[in-house]
C-alpha cells in the first residue's frame, strides 16, 4: 500500500484518518500493517464483513464474480439455517413457535418483492431465535447484514408466486404445528433451493433499489 503520506496528499486528509482506516482494514483482515509500510492480504485471509462492499464493488462484474458469491453466501445460510430451524421446532416455546407461525402467515401474505424480502428475513430471523442458539444468531446476523447493500443482484423479482411459495409456507406452517423436525428440514431445504435459483434470473427491466 502507499505510505500514510502518500495517501493524505492524494485524499486530501489528515494522516490520522488515514491510519484509522488502515487499522479498520487490518481488523477485517484486508491489511496487514507492519513496519515499514501496510500489505495487502488475500481475500482468503478476509473476514466476512467484505461481502457486503465486494458485492457491490462486483456487481457489474464480466465474470459475473457478485452471484458466484451471492451463491456461495446463501450456500452458507442454508448450513446454518435449516438445522437451526430443526433445532427451533423441537426446542422453541409455545409462544416462540406462535410468533414463528404469524411470520410464515405474514410471508405468505406479502404483495410486493420488498415486502417479500423482509418477511423472509423476519422469518429466518424468528426460526434463529427460537431454536436458543446464541452462536448461530451472531453468525446469522452477520451473513444477513452483509446481504442489505445494493447490488444488481437485489433488483432481481424475488415476489414468487404464491403458488410456488404457497405450499413451502403450509409445510412450515404443518411442521412448526406438529414440531415435526423433518418436516422442517425439508421446507427449509426446498425454500433455500429456491433463494438459489431465483438469485440469477434477469433483472427485471426496470429496476428499483429502493426497497433494498
Amino acid at each position: 500500500m502507499p505510505s500514510e503520506r502518500d495517501l493524505s496528499q492524494r485524499f486530501e486528509t489528515s494522516r490520522g484518518a488515514i491510519r484509522e482506516a488502515f487499522t479498520q482494514l487490518q481488523q477485517l483482515g484486508v491489511l496487514s500493517i507492519q513496519p515499514g509500510g501496510a500489505r495487502v492480504l488475500s481475500l482468503e485471509s478476509a473476514t466476512m464483513e467484505v461481502i457486503g462492499p465486494l458485492l457491490r464493488l462486483w456487481s457489474n462484474d464480466a465474470e459475473d464474480r457478485a452471484s458466484q458469491l451471492l451463491d456461495q453466501v446463501l450456500e452458507v445460510l442454508s448450513l446454518l439455517i435449516v438445522p437451526t430451524a430443526q433445532k427451533a421446532v423441537i426446542a422453541g416455546s409455545e409462544e416462540q413457535i406462535a410468533e414463528v407461525c404469524a411470520l410464515v402467515a405474514k410471508t405468505a401474505a406479502a404483495k410486493s418483492a420488498a415486502q417479500q424480502r423482509i418477511a423472509l428475513r423476519e422469518l429466518g430471523d424468528g426460526l434463529v431465535k427460537a431454536s436458543g442458539h446464541l452462536v448461530m444468531q451472531m453468525m446469522f446476523n452477520g451473513l444477513q447484514r452483509q446481504l442489505t447493500v445494493p447490488r444488481r443482484v437485489s433488483d432481481t423479482n424475488l415476489l414468487f408466486p404464491k403458488d410456488v411459495l404457497g405450499p413451502i409456507l403450509r409445510k412450515m406452517d404443518d411442521a412448526l404445528l406438529a414440531r415435526d423436525a423433518p418436516l422442517m428440514r425439508e421446507a427449509m431445504e426446498t425454500l433455500i433451493a429456491l433463494l438459489r435459483k431465483t438469485a440469477f434470473l434477469p433483472p427485471p427491466a426496470t429496476s428499483h433499489l429502493s426497497d433494498v
